[in-house]
């Protein structure tokens, strides 16, 4: 006699043997078998469940079942899955037809992979062409590793991947956050190597994921397309760059509302009266703030003003550098000097041609090596050597020596300003104390300090000869008091040397009134934000709040939030905030004021903080877009000089996504790892239709120096 349950039969004598009578049957529990998925009956569609060893699923169809042989067979014979199997000879996804990847959750493995090491490429500006050669060397290094044998990446993909994964993917998160916030826009224009002229668009904001205000890339835009012939004969134009700049924001769907800051050089395409950029946001966009790059500006004042010192200065500086450029026999000789005179055994530095301020580190450097320079040239003019003789005589004339030491002396009031505020930290609320120092130093120089006391630099006339003290009375500093008497004995000449001085003095002083308005509205008093400043009680402070208040209608759109401003700020100086708060950076310290809560856990100063952290975002140089042009100069090589703009763009927003952690720490997102499928990593852009030679991406021509 048998006893049925199901399919199971058992022989009772069976039963009693075991000791189960009248207990229900063990049922065995199958665990998965790998070998199974090289059976002809279930290849191609069967996978294990990564969870569960007791189940299986079937690929095609999408569904979980128990891991029993009859269970998969039963499958095999249903008529939804003989039809997903026939689909499948008809189309194959991407990733199904390159890789032989046993999960879905491995093929998202794969594609992070790939993520990876395309973001590592990005950073370092590593040729997408290496892509391949990466991959393979990977698969060879690790070769019991399935993810490396499985990973595919050639140029083609690596570079759809910067573009339109990564760059895509972080483009559209940044768009996210401009919605919803105020901002300033940065640009700036240039010509690369590949001689195509771009315009770099950057956004300052306060990101409220890292709780701090920063700089990101927006967009780099290609002035003159080809698509558009029209566009050349026009020029880079204000209508042209003006109508780039806000499309971008129009395709992202970012209001324009939202802009409420803007900054770039001074040129007269940017910054001109009737025609130019500006012009068109005081139309278009009126309240916008408007801020010349400060870095720009103190750059042209001290070349202008050094204009007035002799030529025989920075000629000295080039032909030192020149005359060791390319002799390492005589950067040998002339570390014999510097051990023999005890001093540093540095390097002769070069003048820039563009970035003057640099001719700061090169006096400095000149200065340090004078007196091994002179005794080695001196051996060098007994050779006959013209250009050495040259060079000597220039060294030994004591006046070339005391401009020197002068410039010494004041290039640092320039070149200390100038690296402040190339900073991403917030400083723009020390942007007129700074300037108004510097200037102030400038004009007590040369000037009777009594008169200038007391009154407004905006009506002091640097060039007014009135206010000027006499001319022995002027300061060049230490050095150079000290080197009139040792150097130069002739009166003559010590008289000369100091009205040329002070040629250079009143030459930075109206250099810096005619590019930097001390008059302003809003930059001076936004130094009221500064902590310290914040934090005293006092009654002339309070009404100049009010005017900084009342002059940003962009921020604050509603007369009546004036009143509540005004009133929280007066408040700040009886607060109970933590004493060490003073200390803080200006953007960390209104941070902390607006998530302050009382006593009775309210944020009280939420409204003022939120107030004071978007008045910080207005720009106050155009640093981040030189920067943008620098990583540009690094991509975009004598190798590498037919990378199209768009590609160019990807990679900048893939460097930027992937610089805050480092490709050895970046996490791809959910949606980076969805959005790598053929169709996205494929696209073409419209610019990469053309077949011209100068269209293809990442190709390798290299210029004929002749």
């Amino acid at each position: 006699m048998k006893r049925t349950t199901g399919n199971c039969e058992t022989p009772e004598k069976k039963k009693k043997i075991r000791g189960d009578a009248g207990k229900k049957p063990q049922v065995y529990q199958q665990k998965y078998k790998s070998m199974w998925e090289s059976e002809p009956i279930f290849k191609g569609w069967l996978r294990p469940v990564i969870d569960d060893p007791l189940k299986a699923s079937c690929f095609l169809c999408k569904i979980q079942m128990y891991a029993k042989r009859s269970v998969l067979e039963k499958h095999c014979e249903t008529e939804k899955h003989k039809k997903n199997v026939r689909g499948t000879t008809a189309q194959k996804t991407l990733f199904q037809c390159n890789a032989k990847i046993r999960d879905s959750s491995a093929i998202d493995t794969v594609k992070r992979a790939e993520i990876l090491w395309t973001a590592c490429m990005a950073e370092h500006n590593i040729p997408m062409r290496v892509a391949k050669h990466i991959v393979e060397v990977a698969a060879r290094a690790y070769p019991d590793s399935k993810i490396a044998q499985e990973v595919t990446l050639g140029k083609t993909k690596a570079t759809g991947i910067v573009k339109n994964v990564i760059g895509k993917c972080h483009f559209e998160e940044l768009a996210q956050q401009l919605r919803t916030t105020k901002f300033s826009v940065i640009i700036d224009e240039s010509t690369d190597i590949g001689t195509i002229k771009t315009l770099a668009i950057c956004v300052r904001f306060l990101d409220n994921g890292k709780n701090a205000i920063i700089t990101r890339f927006w967009k780099l835009v290609q002035v003159f397309s080809s698509n558009e012939p029209n566009s050349a004969v026009q020029g880079a134009t204000a209508e042209r760059l003006y109508q780039s700049m806000i499309d971008t924001f129009k395709i992202a769907d970012v209001p324009l509302d939202n802009i409420i800051g803007f900054a770039s050089d001074g040129c007269n395409v940017m910054f001109g009266a009737q025609n130019s950029v500006t012009s068109r946001i005081k139309e278009q966009l009126p309240g916008v703030i408007l801020n010349k790059c400060i870095c720009h500006s103190l750059h042209l004042c001290a070349s202008e003003a050094c204009k007035n010192l002799p030529q025989e200065c920075e000629d000295l500086a080039r032909n030192i550098y020149a005359y060791f450029k390319h002799s390492s026999k005589r950067q040998a000789q002339l570390q014999e000097y510097q051990e023999f005179f005890e001093t540093n055994p540095h390097k002769i530095l070069r003048p820039s041609q563009t970035r003057w301020l640099s001719l700061k580190e090169v006096v400095d450097r000149i200065l340090e090596q004078w007196q091994p320079l002179i005794a080695f040239f001196t051996m060098e003019a007994f050779q006959n050597n013209i250009k050495a003789d040259q060079i000597l005589f220039q060294l030994k004339d004591p006046s070339l020596k005391v401009y020197f030491e002068f410039m010494s002396y004041f290039l640092p009031k320039f070149t200390n300003t100038n690296k402040l505020f190339q900073s991403d930290k917030v400083v723009v609320n020390a942007l007129d104390s700074r300037m108004t120092d510097l200037y102030r130093q400038l004009l007590m120089a040369y000037m009777d300090n009594a008169r200038i006391r007391g009154r407004e630099l905006k009506d002091i006339d640097p060039s007014d000869e009135r206010m000027f003290s006499p001319l022995e009375n002027i300061y060049l500093g230490v050095n150079v008091n000290n080197a009139f008497g040792i150097l130069i004995k002739d009166k003559r000449e010590i008289c000369n040397v100091k009205q040329r001085c002070r040629s250079f003095l009143i030459a930075a002083c109206l250099e810096i009134k005619k590019r930097y308005s001390f008059g302003d509205v809003v930059v001076p008093k936004l130094g009221l934000l500064t902590p310290r400043i914040a934090l005293q009680a006092n009654e002339a402070r309070f009404n100049s709040f009010v005017e900084l208040v009342s002059s940003l209608p962009r921020i604050i759109r509603n007369k009546n939030e004036i009143q509540r401003l005004v009133d929280l700020y007066r408040k700040l100086p009886d607060a109970c905030f933590p004493k060490e708060w003073v200390e803080l950076e200006v953007d960390k310290f209104w941070i902390s004021v607006r998530d302050y809560t009382n006593l009775l856990d309210e944020q009280e100063f939420k409204e003022l903080g939120q107030f004071a952290l978007a008045t910080l975002v207005f720009p106050h140089s155009s640093a981040a877009c030189e920067r943008v042009f620098s990583k540009i100069n690094l991509m975009k090589t004598k190798t590498r000089n037919r990378l199209v703009t768009d590609t160019l763009n990807g990679m900048l927003l893939a460097s930027e996504c992937v610089q805050d952690t480092g490709c050895n720490k970046f996490n791809p997102s959910t949606k980076m790892i969805n959005a790598m499928t053929s169709v996205n990593l494929y696209s073409t852009h419209p610019s990469s239709s053309n077949k011209n030679s100068n269209e293809e991406e990442d190709d390798e021509i290299i210029f004929d120096e002749d």
